[in-house]
């Protein structure tokens, strides 16, 4: 039972007095009224709570020792963004030893570089404050490609439900022994839940490969380099220029709200190396003769949670005060980090992801969250990229050309655990796993039938030499790995 007066375990705050953080600081997630949806996996009969942190406090987990891989994630809901020219509401997120304190925040983007001219565009108003969480909403001229990356501290989906940030973890901090420090600065008012290390799009494991899982580390790990984002988790090769694979985890939270227009594809700016591929590079044909697209590996259908604005800005038509849409989510899809060559007329793949898309829908199914992890095996063709003097003006560091390699095969491995929520100890036998493996060719007409080709999970591993949900018991997973059943409602 909550009890006012009673401690959180293992957090401590601060808001002008030394003291236990109280459960009164604790709100039940249902009773929260600017929450557009209830939590996905929750048991609406049992309370889940989030902690309501007030302006100026400071809250401060105990001593843990930091995780060797994975940023810092956490959910954030604002139910009143600060304004759009309120630079002192913000979250500073730290972590400290006894002789170190790290300030901690995502790779910090300055609009000014990702425009030809900069004097079009209030550059002050779009740049983030540098902190963990700006509390202001996405700027309304920097809700596209490519401003968008600038704006991944701030305020999107937060303000209808909880949304994720995640922050880097310095190198030097790993293994150590450390406190974890939130601060609110401002009177925005803010809840925050779910403070986990590691993508919860890897919670079921990191895919490895000759035992080595993707890491985020340049220099020894170009061809397995793992990114992470709220959105979902990539292994990149920068041999190839394209993902090995990328995981999500699915859900409704991740459906329906505004529709938005379909963006331009762009580079992924928190890549580390210099040649990276932007859209016009798919414009030549491959050396084979493959005629390629941008193929998402993660379907923009599947991060759908376009929201409006919760504050207004005048029509430049009618003057009228108007909200406007943000679509951090969708338009996240929309990067070459993933995305692999694939042909026009894939019709077979475009299918299983709609179906994919659709069983997660459905009203009637008790099992509406999924993970799913896709990648790509085999080569067929490279495509050559553009050359240094063909590139648009804006990409000032690319001086070289290099080819885009083309898959032979696409795979993707489905996780359906027995009920939404479960953590990998609460796996059993009764979860679903499949796999499908596809030709990356074009099918048109369509006479291919994706359901004419599932494999069991174990069946990819054996074809990829990949490990896939490692973190389940072993027993269990070698017993549901070697499912080729599709559930009823597919």
């Amino acid at each position: 039972a909550q009890l006012d007066s009673q401690p959180i375990p293992g957090w401590s705050l601060y808001n002008g007095d030394n003291k236990s953080v109280l459960q009164r600081s604790l709100v039940n997630r249902n009773s929260i009224t600017t929450l557009s949806s209830p939590v996905v996996g929750a048991n609406s009969g049992q309370p889940n709570y989030a902690l309501k942190l007030n302006s100026g406090e400071s809250i401060t987990h105990n001593r843990f020792v930091v995780p060797d891989w994975g940023n810092l994630r956490f959910d954030i809901h604002v139910p009143e963004p600060a304004r759009l020219d309120d630079k002192d509401d913000y979250i500073q997120v730290y972590l400290e030893t006894d002789d170190q304190s790290f300030i901690l925040r995502d790779k910090e983007i300055d609009p000014s570089t990702l425009v030809e001219d900069p004097s079009l565009i209030p550059v002050d108003e779009i740049r983030a404050i540098p902190a963990a969480v700006d509390l202001r909403e996405v700027h309304p001229q920097a809700v596209a490609q490519p401003l968008i990356q600038s704006q991944l501290n701030r305020i999107g989906y937060g303000s209808k439900g909880f949304e994720t940030f995640q922050v880097n973890v310095p190198d030097e901090m790993r293994g150590k022994t450390a406190r974890l420090r939130f601060k609110l600065h401002g009177d925005t008012e803010v809840y925050i839940d779910n403070v986990f290390f590691q993508s919860e799009h890897l919670k079921f494991g990191n895919p490895s490969l000759n035992q080595q899982e993707a890491r985020t580390e340049q220099a020894s790990q170009p061809n397995n380099y793992l990114i992470e984002k709220p959105q979902y988790a990539v292994s990149y090769n920068d041999s190839l220029k394209t993902p090995n694979w990328v995981s999500y985890k699915l859900d409704p939270s991740w459906l329906g709200g505004v529709s938005m227009p379909r963006p331009n594809f762009a580079p992924d700016l928190s890549l580390p190396f210099a040649d990276a591929t932007i859209s016009e590079d798919y414009s030549k044909t491959g050396q084979n003769g493959t005629i390629a697209i941008r193929g998402h590996l993660v379907p923009n259908q599947d991060r759908e949670r376009g929201i409006e604005s919760y504050h207004t800005i005048p029509n430049p038509n009618t003057g009228a005060q108007d909200n406007y849409s943000i679509s951090k989510d969708n338009y996240l899809t929309y990067l070459t980090t993933n995305v692999v060559p694939q042909p026009q007329y894939d019709t077979a793949w475009q299918k299983l992801e709609g179906d994919i898309n659709t069983f997660v829908r459905k009203s009637n199914n008790p099992n509406n969250e999924v993970y799913v992890i896709t990648g790509r095996y085999g080569s067929i063709d490279r495509i050559q990229s553009l050359l240094p003097s063909e590139l648009p003006s804006q990409i000032k560091d690319r001086t070289s050309q290099f080819n885009i390699d083309v898959p032979e095969w696409l795979w993707k491995v489905v996780l359906i655990p027995e009920a939404p929520g479960q953590s990998p100890t609460d796996i059993t036998t009764k979860a679903i796993s499949f796999g499908v493996l596809l030709p990356n060719t074009n099918q048109q007409p369509s006479k291919l039938d994706w359901r004419k080709h599932i494999f069991s999970v174990n069946d990819i591993e054996d074809l990829t030499g990949y490990n896939f949900f490692s973190n389940i018991a072993t027993e269990v997973q070698e017993k549901i790995e070697d499912n080729t059943t599709l559930p009823l409602l597919f």
